[in-house]
Protein backbone atom coordinates (compact mmCIF):
# COMPACT_ATOMS: atom_id res chain seq x y z
CA UNK A 1 0.00 0.00 0.00
CA UNK A 2 1.04 3.32 -0.74
CA UNK A 3 0.05 6.97 0.53
CA UNK A 4 -0.64 9.32 -2.47
CA UNK A 5 -2.43 12.66 -3.23
CA UNK A 6 -6.09 11.88 -5.00
CA UNK A 7 -7.72 13.69 -7.73
CA UNK A 8 -11.13 13.48 -9.65
CA UNK A 9 -10.43 10.48 -11.12
CA UNK A 10 -10.21 8.77 -7.77
CA UNK A 11 -14.04 10.23 -6.86
CA UNK A 12 -15.34 6.39 -7.65
CA UNK A 13 -12.78 4.44 -5.17
CA UNK A 14 -13.27 7.17 -2.37
CA UNK A 15 -17.25 7.43 -2.80
CA UNK A 16 -16.59 3.29 -2.31
CA UNK A 17 -15.11 3.94 0.92
CA UNK A 18 -17.03 6.58 2.83
CA UNK A 19 -19.64 4.19 1.46
CA UNK A 20 -18.15 1.27 2.79
CA UNK A 21 -17.12 2.64 6.38
CA UNK A 22 -19.67 0.89 9.09
CA UNK A 23 -21.13 3.20 12.04
CA UNK A 24 -18.26 2.16 14.12
CA UNK A 25 -15.69 4.28 12.11
CA UNK A 26 -18.66 6.83 10.98
CA UNK A 27 -19.39 7.42 14.61
CA UNK A 28 -15.68 9.24 15.09
CA UNK A 29 -15.30 10.21 11.42
CA UNK A 30 -18.24 11.48 8.81
CA UNK A 31 -16.77 14.71 7.57
CA UNK A 32 -20.28 15.35 5.44
CA UNK A 33 -23.78 14.40 6.39
CA UNK A 34 -24.00 12.17 3.32
CA UNK A 35 -21.33 10.54 1.67
CA UNK A 36 -22.94 11.15 -2.26
CA UNK A 37 -20.95 11.03 -5.30
CA UNK A 38 -21.83 15.17 -5.52
CA UNK A 39 -20.05 15.17 -2.54
CA UNK A 40 -16.97 13.38 -3.13
CA UNK A 41 -16.73 15.13 -6.60
CA UNK A 42 -17.00 18.19 -4.85
CA UNK A 43 -14.44 17.20 -2.88
CA UNK A 44 -11.99 15.69 -5.08
CA UNK A 45 -12.26 19.30 -7.28
CA UNK A 46 -11.49 21.22 -4.60
CA UNK A 47 -8.18 19.48 -4.13
CA UNK A 48 -7.58 19.28 -8.02
CA UNK A 49 -8.11 23.57 -8.01
CA UNK A 50 -5.52 23.65 -4.63
CA UNK A 51 -8.45 24.18 -2.09
CA UNK A 52 -7.81 21.02 -0.53
CA UNK A 53 -5.37 18.50 -0.42
CA UNK A 54 -6.63 14.72 -0.03
CA UNK A 55 -4.68 11.80 0.24
CA UNK A 56 -5.44 8.03 0.33
CA UNK A 57 -4.22 4.92 1.32
CA UNK A 58 -3.83 3.02 -1.85
CA UNK A 59 -3.82 -1.01 -2.29
CA UNK A 60 -1.82 -2.52 -5.09
CA UNK A 61 -5.48 -3.63 -6.65
CA UNK A 62 -6.31 0.44 -6.78
CA UNK A 63 -8.79 0.48 -3.67
CA UNK A 64 -8.83 3.36 -1.16
CA UNK A 65 -8.16 1.71 2.43
CA UNK A 66 -8.23 5.01 4.14
CA UNK A 67 -7.87 9.30 3.32
CA UNK A 68 -6.52 12.34 5.16
CA UNK A 69 -7.40 15.83 4.13
CA UNK A 70 -6.49 19.19 4.65
CA UNK A 71 -9.02 21.63 4.20
CA UNK A 72 -8.76 25.05 2.75
CA UNK A 73 -4.78 24.24 2.59
CA UNK A 74 -4.59 27.60 0.40
CA UNK A 75 -4.83 29.40 3.76
CA UNK A 76 -3.14 30.29 6.90
CA UNK A 77 -4.55 27.56 9.12
CA UNK A 78 -5.71 24.37 7.75
CA UNK A 79 -8.48 21.48 9.32
CA UNK A 80 -6.84 18.40 9.33
CA UNK A 81 -9.20 14.62 9.19
CA UNK A 82 -8.31 11.20 8.40
CA UNK A 83 -10.14 8.08 8.37
CA UNK A 84 -9.21 4.91 8.12
CA UNK A 85 -11.20 1.28 7.07
CA UNK A 86 -10.94 -0.68 10.39
CA UNK A 87 -8.96 -3.67 8.93
CA UNK A 88 -6.02 -1.45 8.52
CA UNK A 89 -6.44 0.67 11.85
CA UNK A 90 -3.86 0.16 14.43
CA UNK A 91 -1.34 -1.19 11.62
CA UNK A 92 0.48 2.44 11.32
CA UNK A 93 -1.20 3.83 8.95
CA UNK A 94 -3.20 6.70 10.53
CA UNK A 95 0.26 8.10 11.93
CA UNK A 96 1.62 7.72 8.37
CA UNK A 97 -1.29 9.77 6.91
CA UNK A 98 -1.08 12.01 9.87
CA UNK A 99 3.21 12.53 9.16
CA UNK A 100 1.98 12.91 5.33
CA UNK A 101 -0.57 15.60 5.65
CA UNK A 102 1.61 17.36 8.51
CA UNK A 103 4.69 17.26 6.44
CA UNK A 104 2.95 18.95 3.45
CA UNK A 105 1.33 21.79 5.95
CA UNK A 106 4.74 22.35 6.70
CA UNK A 107 6.24 22.22 3.12
CA UNK A 108 3.58 24.77 2.31
CA UNK A 109 4.76 26.97 5.56
CA UNK A 110 1.99 26.30 7.33
CA UNK A 111 2.07 27.63 11.19
CA UNK A 112 -0.56 26.26 12.56
CA UNK A 113 -3.57 22.75 11.92
CA UNK A 114 -6.24 22.44 12.98
CA UNK A 115 -8.73 19.52 13.81
CA UNK A 116 -11.41 18.27 16.27
CA UNK A 117 -12.10 14.74 17.51
CA UNK A 118 -14.87 13.13 20.00
CA UNK A 119 -13.70 12.75 22.95
CA UNK A 120 -14.08 9.31 23.19
CA UNK A 121 -12.39 8.59 20.52
CA UNK A 122 -9.24 7.75 23.06
CA UNK A 123 -7.21 6.20 19.86
CA UNK A 124 -7.17 9.26 17.94
CA UNK A 125 -6.52 11.23 20.27
CA UNK A 126 -3.73 9.80 21.48
CA UNK A 127 -2.35 9.78 17.71
CA UNK A 128 -2.97 13.45 17.51
CA UNK A 129 -1.09 14.06 20.99
CA UNK A 130 1.68 12.14 20.18
CA UNK A 131 1.85 13.98 16.91
CA UNK A 132 2.27 17.23 18.44
CA UNK A 133 -1.57 18.34 18.66
CA UNK A 134 -2.82 20.18 22.10
CA UNK A 135 -6.35 20.42 23.17
CA UNK A 136 -7.26 24.30 22.64
CA UNK A 137 -10.85 24.06 23.20
CA UNK A 138 -14.38 22.30 23.27
CA UNK A 139 -16.99 21.78 19.80
CA UNK A 140 -20.06 20.41 18.98
CA UNK A 141 -20.11 17.29 16.32
CA UNK A 142 -23.37 15.76 17.21
CA UNK A 143 -23.92 16.93 20.90
CA UNK A 144 -22.63 20.18 22.88
CA UNK A 145 -19.42 20.16 24.20
CA UNK A 146 -18.56 16.47 22.80
CA UNK A 147 -15.02 16.90 20.93
CA UNK A 148 -12.16 18.95 21.20
CA UNK A 149 -10.53 21.14 19.44
CA UNK A 150 -6.76 20.93 18.67
CA UNK A 151 -4.08 23.00 17.03
CA UNK A 152 -0.38 21.56 15.91
CA UNK A 153 1.69 24.67 15.92
CA UNK A 154 4.58 24.66 14.39
CA UNK A 155 7.48 26.33 16.14
CA UNK A 156 8.96 29.46 14.39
Amino acid sequence: MQIRSLSLADAPALLELYQSLPESVTCFFQPWPQFTEEVIRTHLADADAGKNLVLGIVSEEGGIEGTGFLWNVDTDTPTLGIGLRERIQGQGWGRRMMEALLAEADARGKSEVRLTVLKTNHRALHLYQSVGFVITGETKFREEADSWCMARVKPP
